[in-house]
């Protein structure tokens, strides 16, 4: 080889390494503006500590780690680019809220911060008539607390007698002091509906909405006579006989008593209380007279009765009608008791 080809192949060597640098420059200069722009500056607010790197752009997860931050359970991040290469990530840390529901009270994480949200990321749900003691919109807080009470509405029906009321009539086909039913009487009866609320099981409201009278009342009708009774003239009293002469008689003890003269005449019954016309009280041993044949205090023994004093009087006794009225407590006794006519002893 001559040396003018010594001298060409010289120069083709220094030619080409020349453009392997030139071309190498280029590549590492465009590595380098293309990392640079790449690279973003980061500022992490987590609190009140503020931590700010310069990356490349990445995952705030990666940025987080890079930056030594950790995240716990409810923990949430938001990232805002506030420019070309600014991006600012806002931790928020979980904070405590006590719910109170169904029976128990609880503590629960969360870093949301609506009380929707917040039920909502706790899987707690709310029925139609349930009731919370904070607005859905008001914003979590740290120990913040929240009660949610369960809410029943129910509507039940309920029959109630309604009472039929006594009508009085006064008719003159009736006598006076007589009575007769024209008109039996029936109770009706009324359907209530009742709207009841119930608060986490306990009844604390009860409203009626409505009535309806299924079966009116039937009210008793009852006739009362007003026409008067025209009085026939009396028939002469039943004689009085009297006997004088005295005796031995036996009483219903299988006694023997002696008595000073009998008396026979037609007896009746009374009762109802009260006072006697001689000022003792009404009971059972005081019997009414004519004090002109049995004087007031006479001791007595009527058979069906037993032993007697003379202590009232009345007008059936006085006009000579009735012998003697004996007194019982109740109206069954004196109808038991009668009307008879009967000898009794003067003791």
């Amino acid at each position: 080889m001559n040396l003018r080809e010594k001298i060409s192949n010289n120069l083709l060597k220094k030619w080409k390494m020349v453009m392997s640098l030139t071309i190498a420059t280029s590549v590492l200069s465009t590595t380098i503006v293309s990392v640079s722009a790449s690279m973003k500056n980061y500022t992490i607010t987590d609190g009140d500590a503020v931590t700010k790197l310069t990356a490349i752009k990445s995952e705030a997860n990666d940025i987080l780690e890079k930056a030594g931050i950790k995240l716990n359970g409810f923990d949430k991040f938001t990232v805002d680019e506030c420019g070309p290469k600014d991006i600012a990530i806002n931790i928020k840390r979980a904070f405590k809220v006590e719910v109170t529901m169904d029976g128990e009270t609880k503590q629960l994480d969360t870093a949301e911060c609506t009380v929707k949200n917040f039920l909502s990321e706790q899987g707690i749900t709310l029925g139609e008539n349930d009731e919370i003691n904070v607005s859905l919109d008001e914003l979590t807080y740290q120990d913040m607390k929240i009660t949610i009470s369960r809410v029943e509405i129910n509507e039940v029906k309920d029959q109630q007698v309604i009472p039929y009321s006594c009508v009085i009539k006064a008719t003159s086909d009736l006598k006076k002091g007589e009575t007769k039913v024209e008109t039996a009487g029936a109770n009706g009866i009324k359907e209530t509906v009742i709207k009841q609320k119930f608060v986490d099981g306990q009844l604390v409201e009860s409203q009626v909405i409505s009535e309806n009278v299924i079966h009116p009342a039937v009210d008793l009708v009852k006739l009362v006579g007003t026409k008067e009774i025209i009085k026939t003239k009396k028939k002469s009293p039943p004689t009085v006989t009297v006997s004088s002469s005295s005796g031995t008689f036996t009483d219903s003890n299988d006694q023997n008593v002696n008595y000073s003269k009998t008396i026979r005449g037609v007896c009746t019954a009374y009762c109802g209380g009260g006072r006697t016309s001689t000022g003792r009280a009404a009971q059972v041993g005081v019997v009414a007279v004519d004090p002109k044949v049995i004087p007031y205090g006479t001791k007595l023994y009527i058979p069906g009765y037993g032993y007697a004093v003379a202590g009232d009087t009345g007008g059936a006794m006085r006009n000579g009608g009735v012998l003697i009225d004996v007194y019982y407590n109740t109206e069954a006794e004196c109808k038991r008791f009668g009307r008879k006519t009967l000898t009794v002893y003067v003791l």
